[in-house]
């Protein structure tokens, strides 16, 4: 039980740090794109 709730808590924190990734990637882009 306790192995299957830390794999899912981990799925959760992967899930995260992709959104936070993309998150700060698509600002990236946008603050680029604004410069042009």
């Amino acid at each position: 039980m306790d192995l299957f709730t830390d794999s899912i808590n981990s799925d959760e924190e992967n899930q995260n740090r992709a959104k936070r990734l993309l998150a700060s990637s698509f600002v990236r882009i946008s603050l680029f794109m604004n410069r042009i």
